[in-house]
Parts: structure tokens; sequence; C-alpha cells
């Protein structure tokens, strides 16, 4: 490896035909491309750029076949046949591989077959991104085509045993979803719940693949703009309007519904306990006692904000931050609140217990209720528009 590298950098080879360019510039004119809605041929489906590491001192990549190194622009440093136990490390202001420098901050590695890079105990199709970070440490970013990253994405965020119907309609919300983030905000999409799980290639890539490609290029939009499809595990029997949990949301698209399909869902209801002093701790409220949580509801229901009160002074909590707030420092998930929707709580000196419904924040489709619809003969269509209320589907790859 070391003597192939050591032949390179101004070795001149001709770049690869798959991908042009993988910088920020990329998903931007993908976009463009995707916006249009021209009765030309369909544009190709756009990249994503997928967040998998940050503020490492050392990478360790594989590749079982080829491959080349390139800077950003598209120019290769380098290549190789295979990339065995491949170690990326700052080297000043630059990289190096495997001990040999490589004249760039920024790098990208693209196998130049079929073959998948590992990271750890996981694969991943397409180009491996690394950068050196302003405090030398590095990120690591997989950018791939947006189809390709959703089969990643599938059965991480449904399990594999639900039924296909609902597969395909994550499918829809999940590339919905992705496409929101391609046109708003940061270009990185983080690989943990904070946007979408993404696993990476696993043993049943090549079905979510197939579930996925079912839908290929459809997503939902509202005034011919992309929504912000939000999902959740399971709402309780009812989702809630979008702006009421995150602000600045549309609530054409994400109009709370009510659900009577996830009640096979564990966490369908639920009960858990606090301390009460705990959890005024917690509050930023140690000194004084805990003498009041009161629920404000929407129609539907759902404990939307919550009046505390410490002593004789008052807050109003939103129900994200008093779950985040009751989860933080929790051992494990019998003592994690599931959701925000309480349905009773009752106070004393010693314990803060509860009554709950659902898993997640409520917005948008629920995963155990898209299940529970496919198994009573429901389409995939028929799901998305149940829970996406007044969002029209559009074909843009």
């Amino acid at each position: 490896m070391a003597r192939e590298l050591g032949r390179r950098i101004a070795r001149a080879l001709r770049p690869p035909e798959r991908r042009a360019s993988v910088g920020l510039a990329t998903a931007a004119a993908a976009l463009t491309l995707v916006r249009c809605t021209t009765t030309a041929a369909a544009p190709p489906a756009p990249d994503v750029q997928v967040l998998l590491a940050r503020g490492s001192d050392e990478l360790r990549v594989s590749l079982d076949g080829a491959y080349v190194v390139a800077d950003e622009r598209g120019s290769a440093l380098a290549s190789g046949r295979r990339l065995v136990g491949g170690r990326i490390r700052a080297d000043g202001d630059r990289l190096e591989l495997n001990g040999v420098g490589l004249p760039a901050s920024t790098v990208v590695l693209r196998p130049t077959g079929a073959d998948r890079f590992r990271v750890g105990d996981r694969s991943y199709a397409g180009d491996l991104r690394v950068r050196r970070a302003g405090d030398g440490r590095l990120e690591l970013v997989n950018v791939l085509d947006i189809e390709e990253y959703l089969a990643g994405v599938l059965f991480s965020e449904m399990p594999a045993g639900f039924p296909e119907e609902s597969l395909r309609a994550q499918a829809v919300a999940a590339r919905t979803y992705a496409r929101w983030r391609l046109a708003n905000g940061d270009a990185l999409l983080r690989a943990t719940d904070a946007d979408q799980v993404y696993g990476g290639a696993t043993a049943l890539h090549e079905r979510a693949r197939a579930l996925v490609g079912a839908t290929r290029g459809l997503v939902l939009e509202v005034n011919g703009r992309p929504l912000p499809a939000y999902f959740m595990s399971t709402c309780g029997g009812a989702t809630t309007d979008a702006p009421l949990v995150f602000s600045g949301s549309p609530r054409a698209g994400l109009t709370g519904v009510r659900c009577e399909w996830c009640s096979a869902s564990p966490k369908y209801r639920w009960s858990r306990s606090i301390a009460t002093p705990e959890f005024a701790r917690r509050l930023g409220a140690s000194s004084d006692p805990l003498t009041a949580v009161t629920p404000q509801r929407d129609a539907l229901g759902h404990s939307i904000r919550f009046e505390v009160t410490t002593g004789s002074r008052s807050r109003t909590l939103d129900a994200l931050e008093f779950r985040r707030l009751w989860n933080a420092g929790a051992a494990n998930d019998a003592e994690r609140l599931p959701s925000g929707w309480l349905l009773a709580l009752n106070l004393t000196r010693s314990t803060l217990s509860v009554q709950g419904a659902g898993f997640g924040h409520g917005v948008g489709m629920c995963q155990y209720g898209a299940a529970g619809l496919a198994k009573a003969g429901r389409n995939w269509r028929e799901i998305v528009h149940y829970y996406y209320r007044g969002a029209e589907l559009a074909k843009r790859w």
C-alpha cells in the first residue's frame, strides 16, 4: 500500500465518471435539478452528505477493491488496488494515509468499482470524505446517492419485519425529509436520530434497496416545496400539529390526526415515576419544593406545555424540554419518559408519577400506525396521505 501511494501525488489519473465533485456544490447543483418541473427527462438523483464521525484523532478505513484518493476538486492524488487497515491521521495542515502525506486538508476516498468501504463494523456505499477541522481533528462524511442513502436508513428507522407497504411509506417519508434538509440549512445529514438513523449497507441492504426503489424519486410537497416529513415510533392515539412541537414548522401537511392503528406498540401506554426532589434538581430549583405540574393540552389531548411551580415561582416548559429534563441522567429505558404526552399525573412530596402514551415527538407519520394500516390492507400511498394530509406526491428524479 505504501509503495503504491509512494508513486502517487502528481500522478495523472483520469477523474472517475461516477461523480465529478463531492463538495457542498454537488448537493446544491443536484437540488437545482430536482426543483425543475419541465417535461424533459428526469434529472439524476441528488447526492447527500452524511456525517459519520467528528472529533477523531485517527480513522481506520478498509476497502477490498481498487480506489482513488482525490482532493475536493476531484483531482487524483493517489490510488491503490486494495486498502487494508487504512489509517488516516492529520499531519500539520495536511492528511496522511498509512504514513504517506497527502497535499490536502480534505481528501475523498472513492472506490473505482462496486466495493464498499468499511469503517469499524459497518459498510458504506459511495465515497468517504475526510476533512481536517480547525482543531486538528478529523471529520468523516459519507457522500452518496440519496436513494442509496435511503436504503441505509430504512431498516435503521423501521423494523425490517414491518409490512412492506409501511416500509415503502417510510422510504417516502425519509426521502422527503432528506430533500427538505438539502433545501434548508446545514448540508450535512447526521447519522443519528438528530436527523435520521443511518446504518450504512447492512446484510439486508439489497432488500432495502428494492423497497426504496419502488418509490424512487417520490417526495411529499406542499405548494411545490418539500415537507419536513417528521415521523416517530408511536403516536399513542393521535399525532399533533407540527408548529406546537417544532417552532416554525408548517401546519399544512403536518396536521394532527387521530390514529387507532398503533395499539400493538409496546409503548402505546406506559407509566413512569421520578423522585420529586430529583426532578426539582433537574429543573434547577433544588432549594425549592416542587408543588405543581399542570399540563396545557391541544385539541386532541396532547400535553403540549407544562406549567411547573417550585416554591413561589412558576415556569412554562414545552413537552420536548419537559421530556429532556426528565430523561437527563436516566439510567435506563425504564426510567426514561418515552414521550411528552402525559395522560395523568400524580404529584406528592416524594414522587411524581405519570401515565402516558406513545413514543417520540408525536409529529407526522406514526410508524406503528403505518404498520397497522398496512395490515388492514392500506397501500403506501394511502398511508402517507393519512398522516401527511394536505401534502402531494411529486416525482423529482
